[in-house]
């Protein structure tokens, strides 16, 4: 019910709105003057009767108090006389107290004993409904309670007064009513007649009448609201005829793009045609509807023995079922897929490699409705990739050949060489100390060859394992510092003092922490000490181990020594290179140990990087990342 007035309500114009509003408001004001007023006077006047009986029972009992004291039941009656007078008093009733504790009256004396008993008279109250105002008052004599006085006033005057009263206020009310109602009505019609008037005129312009406008009357809000409305219309109708110049231009532009996207179409066509490259169309059941020239030459097939047939009725066996099984489904839930190989018949039976792309056509919906395909025949460049796999396998079988044939050289050197040397030291112990510096010389040199040799032996058998795959990396943590770089800066203090050179091991971390072979850790850095020694004639060799700008950990290894050159750079990794080749080098090496560092560096998670500069210096760093 309430939903439907407040529809009802909604559906009204906006002058019976009005209406009803101020009416209801009129209507409230009428109901407060009609309900306020008359109870504001019953209470006066109740009041003033309340005043009125207590002056009148005052009077009567001051008057009746000695006559009550000795017992005078007629100066009583006659002390009634003036309260006689009176006719709005209905009853007297006295009543007199018979002991002297004053707990206890006796009936006395009276007037209208009949009607104060149907009213109840010693039930003090104001009873409008009866007509009656009942009320008390003590009797003194000489400031003692002696009796009790009842009264009571008619209240049918005060009745008769509120019933006239409300007829009047009711009446009052009902013109204010009336009144207020059509009133509110003409200034409602008042208010509302522009709204109207400016409805009216939006509906015509709705109609298409853009010409129309608002009338202005005022300059009100109302007046201001229809001036900014016909502004807006005046703006609107440029805004039209604005928007009727660009359709003019669109439409020419239209008909411009269409010839334009024939002509493409016609290119499009002729480019779809004569790229060299097999192009085809299929819809979402694979069947073909459009193959380009290339393709109908390249597979020896007229155009109509292919369109309207499923493209996989030209493929292998195994291609088809490949296609149809994982590549089709994978390409309707993507939308595209890249070089697929797949096998295709030619029309004279030739099976040819080819590698198939596709990209797909969609519809509002999102569903593909069409494909556009691309055949890449790879059958040459397959034969020749096959090729090429061959003769890397036979690369690989001959390098692993060469790696074993070192592994096993190396090792049936180093075996002897270890008795010789062994040997040696044995002689040398037996002989004791000797003065003969050629005898002391010789086993020194012999010392120094055999340590080249086995060094040497150690650099190849430690290639070859790489190479061969066969070592086995124990992975753990290291501290740089201590484990392994002052371990080797100790090996080679002696070396280093020798040739009169300083050598500095700086630290700038606290506790270098890496998970690193330990064994190849060594290699790393003692080849590379061992380089910057053998390659510094004077000065310094530093080793610093510190942080780069990405927080990876690094060790430089910086020289003063010979440098490198430029040009020798593309070729400092290689193995069994160096600088200076031939008999007549300055120095002596194998060129195992660069490429073997490197080897080691990929082998830890780590890179090395090289910066020199010929006859000032090098400096290799090691990452680790």
């Amino acid at each position: 019910m309430k939903n439907y007035l407040i529809q009802l309500y909604s559906n009204l114009t906006l002058k019976l709105k009005l209406s009803i509003l101020f009416s209801l408001l009129i209507l409230t004001v009428a109901l407060f003057i009609l309900l306020y007023f008359p109870a504001k006077r019953k209470t006066a006047l109740i009041t003033s009767y309340e005043n009125k009986a207590m002056v009148i029972g005052k009077m009567t009992a001051f008057t009746i108090s000695p006559a009550l004291f000795f017992n005078d039941e007629i100066s009583c009656d006659e002390a009634f006389d003036n309260a006689k007078q009176n006719d709005e008093v209905v009853y007297l009733v006295v009543e007199k107290y018979n002991n002297k504790n004053f707990n206890k009256s006796d009936y006395f004396t009276s007037f209208n004993i009949k009607d104060a008993e149907n009213y109840k008279y010693k039930e003090i109250k104001t009873d409008i409904d009866a007509h009656i105002l009942k009320s008390s008052i003590q009797i003194l004599n000489n400031k003692e309670v002696i009796g009790i006085l009842y009264i009571g006033l008619s209240l049918k005057n005060v009745t008769q007064e509120l019933k006239e009263l409300k007829i009047t206020i009711s009446l009052i009310s009902l013109i204010i009513l009336v009144l207020g109602t059509l009133i509110t009505y003409f200034i409602s019609a008042f208010v509302t007649k522009p709204l109207n008037e400016f409805v009216d005129t939006i509906k015509e312009i709705s109609y298409g009448n853009m010409d129309k406008r608002v009338n202005i009357t005022s300059s009100d809000e109302v007046g201001q609201l229809a001036f900014t409305f016909n502004k807006m219309i005046d703006d609107l109708q440029d805004a039209y005829r604005a928007i009727a110049d660009i359709n003019k231009n669109l439409e020419k532009r239209v008909i411009d793009r269409t010839l334009d996207l024939e002509q493409s179409r016609e290119r499009f066509k002729t480019l779809y045609n004569q790229t060299p490259v097999m192009l085809y169309s299929v819809d979402r059941n694979e069947t073909l509807v459009s193959v380009s020239d290339y393709w109908l030459s390249s597979l020896g097939y007229a155009r109509e023995e292919v369109i309207g047939k499923k493209m996989t009725d030209f493929l292998t066996t195994e291609s088809r079922e490949y296609k149809k099984n994982i590549v089709w489904p994978k390409f309707l839930l993507e939308g595209q897929f890249d070089e697929v190989p797949l096998q295709i018949m030619k029309k004279s039976s030739e099976v040819i490699d080819v590698l198939l792309s596709a990209t797909s056509e969609k519809n509002a919906e999102g569903n593909i409705i069409r494909s556009l395909s691309v055949l890449q025949d790879v059958t040459e460049k397959k034969k020749v990739m096959n090729e090429l796999i061959i003769a890397k396998e036979e690369a690989e079988k001959s390098e692993r050949f060469k790696s074993d044939f070192l592994a096993q050289m190396s090792h049936e050197i180093r075996s002897p060489l270890n008795i010789i040397f062994s040997f040696a030291r044995f002689i040398k112990d037996e002989l004791g100390e000797s003065n003969n510096p050629i005898f002391e010389e010789s086993f020194s040199a012999l010392e120094l060859a055999g340590n080249r040799i086995i060094r040497t032996i150690n650099m190849i058998l430690d290639m070859s394992e790489i190479h061969t795959g066969s070592y086995q990396p124990e992975f753990q943590e290291i501290d740089l510092f201590p484990e392994i770089l002052t371990v080797i800066c100790n090996q080679y203090k002696i070396e280093a003092d020798r040739k009169g050179l300083v050598l500095n091991l700086i630290s700038c971390i606290p506790s270098p922490q890496i998970k690193a072979d330990e064994y190849s850790m060594m290699q790393i850095f003692a080849n590379l000490l061992d380089n910057a020694i053998k390659y510094t004639k004077k000065g310094k060799i530093d080793i610093v181990l510190d942080h780069d700008e990405n927080d990876n950990i690094t060790v430089s290894i910086i020289d003063t020594g010979i440098g490198i050159s430029k040009e020798y750079f593309p070729n400092l990794f290689k193995p069994f290179t160096q600088e200076e080749q031939g008999y007549t080098r300055r120095y002596e090496g194998n060129g195992l140990g660069l490429a073997l560092i490197e080897k080691y560096c990929k082998l830890n998670n780590g890179y090395i990087r090289v910066e020199s500069e010929k006859d000032k210096g090098s400096k290799f760093t090691v990452v680790f990342s």
